[in-house]
C-alpha cells in the first residue's frame, strides 16, 4: 500500500508531468486472476479482432470488464491506485470505461483523440479526467509493439517496452476519460 507522501509524489507528477507510473502497483497474484480471467472470456464469448479501424483490425478489445468477472473489481477501487486518483481529480471520480486491449502484431496505432473533446472548456483547465493503464504483460514486437522507442506524444509509456508487465500501473491526465485499460500483450 502506498504511503501519504507516495500518494502525494504520484498525483504530484500527474499534475506537474501529465503522468507517473506506480511500479509494481499490482501483486502477483491479482495479475495472474486478471490474465486468466481475460483468457477465459476472450473463449468463452469467441471474442475476435475488432472491425473498425479506429478500434483496430489487429485488437481484441473487451468492453464492460465489470459485468464478466468479480476480480475486475479490485481494479478500480485498487489500494495503490485509487488514492492517487481520488488525490488528482476528487474523492467523487467516475469511472466510466473499463475495458481490455490486446493488441496483436502489425496492429496501426490508433488515431490521437481525446475522449473529453466534446466538452467545451478552455484550455488549460484543471483535470477532469484520468487513465490509468495496468501493464499485465510485457510489450515486444512479437506480440504487437511497433516502436523502437515510445512516440513523444505518450509520454506515460517511456519505459513501458522494458517492463516485465509485473503490475506496473501507468496513470496520465491528457484531457482523456478515467479508463482503466487492461493491457495484455500476450
Amino acid at each position: 500500500m502506498l504511503t501519504e507522501a507516495e500518494i502525494g509524489a504520484h498525483a504530484d507528477r500527474v499534475r506537474n508531468d501529465g503522468y507517473t507510473v506506480i511500479e509494481k502497483a499490482a501483486g502477483e497474484t491479482l495479475v495472474d486472476g486478471l490474465k486468466r480471467a481475460l483468457d477465459r472470456i476472450e473463449q468463452e464469448h469467441n471474442l475476435g479482432y475488432a472491425k473498425t479501424s479506429f478500434e483496430g483490425y489487429k485488437t481484441v478489445r473487451i468492453n464492460n470488464l465489470l459485468t464478466y468477472d468479480d476480480i475486475f473489481w479490485e481494479v478500480p477501487l485498487h489500494e495503490n491506485v485509487l488514492p492517487v486518483v481520488e488525490r488528482v481529480l476528487d474523492r467523487e471520480c467516475l469511472l466510466s470505461s473499463f475495458c481490455s486491449l490486446v493488441l496483436g502484431p502489425g496492429q496501426d496505432a490508433q488515431p490521437i483523440h481525446e475522449d473529453t473533446q466534446l466538452i467545451p472548456l478552455p484550455r488549460p483547465h484543471i483535470p477532469i479526467t484520468l487513465n490509468a493503464i495496468w501493464a499485465l504483460s510485457e510489450f515486444r514486437h512479437d506480440n504487437g509493439w511497433k516502436y523502437e522507442q515510445m512516440p513523444s506524444y505518450f509520454p506515460v509509456l517511456t519505459d513501458y517496452r522494458g517492463g516485465d508487465g509485473g503490475g506496473n500501473v501507468y496513470a496520465y491526465h491528457d484531457g482523456k476519460g478515467f479508463n482503466v485499460l487492461c493491457a495484455d500483450g500476450t
